[in-house]
């Protein structure tokens, strides 16, 4: 069995430790415990970061559906991707690589939620919108990122909270454990974007703060396979989940309690549209 071991950022540099507690940062803090396997090679890529742009993006999209399922089968609603946030994760993963460190706060002082907002995802400083970051060098498939996260108490919890609405997955291969796995959970304002998975269209709802200019909790819903049927679809009192055919597409009209509106298509949780019938 592979010796695990935590290691720490200090100054610049590596420091072993037998435990190390990292504070997450977004505007709230939560703590992350780094879990590392001794030195390995990627199974099937080259060290020192991707090649090109969707190298990994199979294995990326297949830890998505895989999280969004444990969500489903922990009772709390499946979450969208995001590309920024995508772009955010594999960029911090593509530097650990690099630079040889695993860490939440990069060298030059970046934490998640400010590379999420260099990467296009911004949530207002000092506000109820967040990002949190969960790392992983524990192996090179989607499960062996997944099993550890949901079997540490405290990455569970971040894993499974129900208020997320959307989500980001880099993986690199190389650096001193072989790999990283980076995954950035977040909610920002006035963005709710429903979700396709395994026959159930769900609408979240804005339960992670609320702003007099924001988007407010979802007071009613109409649902269509496109936007030019929408018009005609009837609205309904606002439900988390609805019975939808898994190949059709779906697009969906939400209205806060203020009438404000807004139309989203759902995606599946590799963040692509579907497109059926």
């Amino acid at each position: 069995m592979p010796k695990t071991v935590i290691r720490r950022v200090a100054c610049g540099h590596l420091v072993d430790s037998k435990q190390s507690v990292r504070v997450v940062a977004g505007t709230l803090a939560l703590a992350a415990v780094l879990a590392l396997t001794s030195p390995a090679a990627a199974d099937d890529a080259q060290p020192g970061g991707r090649s090109g742009p969707d190298d990994f993006r199979p294995r990326e999209d297949k830890l998505a559906f895989l999280v969004d399922r444990a969500r489903a089968d922990a009772g709390v609603l499946p979450i969208a991707r995001a590309a920024a946030l995508d772009r955010a994760a594999s960029a911090h993963a593509d530097e650990m690589v690099a630079d040889g460190y695993m860490d939440h706060d990069g060298p030059g002082g970046s934490t998640p939620a400010s590379r999420a907002a260099d990467a296009g995802y911004v949530t207002p400083a000092g506000g109820p919108w967040i990002v949190v970051e969960v790392i992983s060098a524990r192996g090179d498939q989607p499960e062996d990122a997944l099993d550890w996260w949901l079997n540490d108490g405290l990455h569970r919890r971040v894993v499974l909270r129900s208020t997320w609405r959307e989500m980001g997955i880099g993986f690199a291969a190389g650096g001193p454990y072989g790999r990283f796995w980076v995954m950035e959970f977040a909610c920002r304002p006035d963005v709710l974007p429903p979700v396709l998975l395994d026959g159930t269209l769900s609408i979240p709802d804005e339960n992670c703060g609320t702003a007099a200019s924001s988007f407010g909790h979802v007071h009613d819903v109409r649902v269509a396979p496109d936007s030019a049927s929408l018009a005609t679809a009837d609205w309904q009192p606002y439900t988390a989940q609805l019975a939808w055919p898994g190949a059709a597409s779906a697009t969906v009209e939400m209205r806060d309690g203020q009438g404000r509106d807004q139309q989203v298509a759902a995606t599946d949780p590799g963040g692509s549209a579907v497109t059926g019938p």
